[in-house]
């Protein structure tokens, strides 16, 4: 074929044109013509965020409902604002948790939780010895006579704080008194409540030295020597008053110097609660009683059994109304409540009270052992001696005769009495009232008790020793002052 017939052929032959409509045997598919549609993509989103809204408006309407009453936990406390007048936050006291096996429905008549102010919210002073919730010991008279006293259970505790005299020497002698605006009686035969501006003042010693019989006491204008001791702490007892307690001054002197020291007492900070004590209520403000103190079995341990058994407990005053002391007349002091030590060696007689508590005086129980019985009997001048009882009589005379070694010659006197009341003729009773007699210069009461000895136990050890006292004084009666056989 020439080039001319193939020109020819390529003009007359038909042309193929791109993007027209293609045929029916061969369609072609347009790639940018195939999409997704809208419409449906746009409702999705739309629902969803309604959904959400729905949810959040379903959440803030259950919050609003639960915040206008939380869940009171059982074993947690509430705090509530502040109330005016108290300086503190208030709690309220949630009902404690069911018990298991319990019904847990809540009672109708159910009371609502009781608010309660925290400790401290008052304004009274404080007071050492605050109780806890341990059930308070109570006896009632004339039900029970005889009431017993836990060592571990009834005790006032002494606190570090309410010591006014320390670092002292051991090794030394020292003096000790104090000094009071009211004239106290040293002994009265009975205790009762007296208009008066000072309490009475105790004091605590320390020290391993310190013997239990002297280990407690009351301050008094008349000195007392003490032996080993390395502190010594004061205190009264009783609740905070509201009236205007005067300072009293005590004394403490190294024998034979000049080293002497003062403290100045002041009642309301340096008070013990008695709150802890064995109350003893129903007595009879016109009835005089007699308080006596006996050991249980082995006695009662303070320090350890190395230190000997104790042999006094402290007593307040207790009224039904559990009010502070008021005031008097105008012109006369407040009356305080009475307060008083009783000891195993002599009986305490009171009037004008309707109760008591008594409790032991320690700075720590953990080590204590033992109780004791603050036996109540009604006392009359004219009453007659108890029947005699050997076993007690023994007792005390062995009490007498230590605090006779131990130069306490008054006590043991007063001791060696208690015991001739009960045994008018124990023989040791008798030598020993004879003997501290003579050393407290009544030379002719000590000789009427060695003749009472002589004559009821004529064939005792020590007769003849008594009966050459008796011939010798009576053949010079010179006035001299006999010997004494009390020790």
């Amino acid at each position: 074929m020439t080039s001319q017939e193939f020109a020819a052929r390529v003009a007359n032959a038909p042309t193929a044109v791109m993007n027209s409509v293609p045929a029916v045997s061969a369609p072609t598919v347009r790639l940018a013509s195939v999409s997704r549609p809208k419409r449906p993509r746009r409702g999705l989103i739309v629902g969803g965020a309604a959904l959400f809204l729905f949810l959040v408006v379903v959440f803030l309407l259950l919050t609003s409902r639960r915040s206008g009453a939380e869940d009171v936990s059982p074993t947690q406390p509430i705090r509530l604002p502040k109330a005016s007048g108290h300086s503190g936050p208030t709690t309220v006291k949630a009902r404690p948790p069911p018990v298991p096996g319990a019904p847990t429905s809540t009672p109708s008549n159910a009371g609502p939780l009781v608010a309660e102010e925290p400790p401290g919210a008052g304004n009274t002073t404080p007071t050492h010895g605050t109780p806890t919730d341990e059930p308070e010991s109570v006896g009632e008279y004339p039900k029970e006579t005889t009431f017993v006293l836990d060592s571990k259970r009834h005790v006032l505790r002494v606190p570090l704080d309410l010591v006014a005299f320390s670092r002292l020497d051991a090794s030394v002698g020292y003096s000790f008194w104090g000094m009071t605006q009211a004239k106290w009686v040293a002994d009265p035969l009975i205790h009762e409540p007296s208009p008066r501006r000072e309490p009475l003042v105790f004091f605590l010693l320390s020290g391993d030295a310190v013997r239990p019989e002297v280990r407690e006491g009351t301050v008094s204008r008349n000195p007392i020597t003490l032996q080993g001791v390395r502190a010594i702490s004061l205190f009264t007892l009783g609740e905070p008053t509201r009236e205007d307690l005067s300072p009293q001054s005590v004394y403490l002197r190294k024998v034979n110097t000049e080293d002497q020291q003062r403290f100045t007492f002041h009642p309301e900070p340096m008070r013990i609660s008695a709150r802890k004590g064995f109350l003893i209520q129903g007595l009879d403000a016109r009835q005089t009683y007699a308080l006596s103190l006996v050991p249980r079995g082995e006695g009662v341990f303070l320090r350890g059994r190395a230190h000997g058994p104790a042999a006094q407990v402290a007593c307040l005053e207790w009224s039904p109304h559990e009010a502070a002391p008021g005031t008097g007349a105008p012109g006369t002091y407040a009356e305080q409540p009475l307060q008083l030590l009783i000891s195993e060696w002599r009986e305490a007689r009171v009037r004008g009270i309707r109760g008591l508590r008594c409790a032991f005086i320690d700075d720590a129980s953990f080590d204590n052992e033992g109780e004791a019985e603050v036996r109540v009997t009604p006392w009359e001048k004219t009453r007659r001696p108890s029947p005699a009882n050997h076993e007690e009589a023994e007792r005390l005379a062995l009490q007498g005769q230590r605090l006779a070694r131990s130069g306490q010659h008054h006590d043991a006197f007063l001791l060696a009495e208690d015991c001739l009341r009960i045994a008018p003729e124990q023989p040791d009773c008798l030598v020993l009232s004879g003997g501290m007699q003579v050393l407290l210069g009544r030379t002719e009461a000590a000789l009427e008790r060695y003749r009472t000895f002589v004559k009821r136990h004529p064939n005792h050890p020590e007769a003849r020793s008594v009966n050459e006292i008796l011939q010798t004084y009576g053949q010079t009666n010179s006035g001299k002052t006999p010997p004494s056989l009390g020790r």
